[in-house]
């Protein structure tokens, strides 16, 4: 995995977030230790950026392609560490291009990363001319009270990455040929409570987990646009947490911080 920009918190190819590991030692939880701090950031902005790599190793049908087009609508933090991910997955990738409604946070968005990625980076006037023509779309945008990206700008054979579930016309879920998402159960119980998509679901194709271990088909022809959707598993933030964790460990880096130093009380 290649590093990211910010150098002060480096750990062996993987970036620090806000949040801490937390080891529970010899089964009892009253001797848990945090065992290490990652910060400054938020945790949400750099597990994000994992979410897309599953999906662009099965169903982005861009193996063996030597100039790769993605762009991104949203130059902060997130549409930032969805970058970063889907560079380490996609030694394809060549150009980037990206809007946002700010233009410093554009001129942001390039310097942060130029230095880091070996890439020709371009700015967008709008989102139609960012979207247009792309093989992989991210919608980092935060939440929109209204629809703005149109499904007409998809061209055959994209991938779509939204990060939020507001942005895309409804009718763009039904038209796609394919919507997936990494749990349909949260997706929908979510849909149900908190709204999104500004209309109802679509029909799924299937779950992300079970188009990388081969149960259902990803991409099945260079036609197919598609939306991958993925509201996020608390479990891959785990796996992750841990694999920063054990890295640290085995380069020597970090320190145990002890919060309980003696028994609980009324233990």
């Amino acid at each position: 995995m290649r590093p990211v920009a910010d150098r002060r918190h480096r750990l062996v190819g993987l970036d620090a977030a806000a949040t801490a590991v937390v080891r529970v030692l010899d089964g009892d939880e009253r001797r848990a230790r945090v065992v290490y701090v990652v910060g400054p950031y938020r945790r949400t902005e750099l597990f994000l950026g994992k979410e897309p790599v599953g999906a662009v190793e099965r169903i982005a049908g861009v193996e063996g392609r030597v100039d790769l087009l993605r762009k991104i609508i949203g130059a902060g933090i997130q549409g930032r560490y969805n970058l970063l991910a889907l560079a380490a997955a996609m030694p394809t990738l060549e150009r980037v291009r990206v809007f946002d409604i700010n233009p410093r946070m554009c001129d942001g968005f390039v310097t942060a990363l130029a230095g880091e990625l070996q890439l020709k980076f371009e700015i967008g006037q709008s989102p139609r001319e960012v979207i247009e023509g792309a093989e992989i779309i991210v919608t980092a945008t935060g939440r929109l009270d209204q629809p703005i990206f149109k499904e007409k700008w998809i061209s055959p054979g994209a991938l779509v990455l939204p990060v939020h579930h507001r942005g895309w016309e409804n009718p763009t879920l039904h038209k796609v040929d394919k919507f997936i998402t990494d749990d349909w159960q949260q997706l929908k119980l979510a849909h149900e409570t908190v709204g999104g998509f500004d209309g109802p679901l679509p029909q799924r194709h299937a779950e992300l987990g079970k188009i990388i271990i081969g149960q259902r088909p990803g991409r099945e022809n260079e036609k197919e646009r598609i939306i991958d959707f993925n509201y996020g598993l608390a479990i891959e933030d785990v796996a992750m947490a841990n694999e920063i964790y054990m890295r640290a460990k085995a380069n020597g880096l970090g320190q145990i911080l002890r919060l309980i130093e003696s028994e609980l009380p009324y233990a």
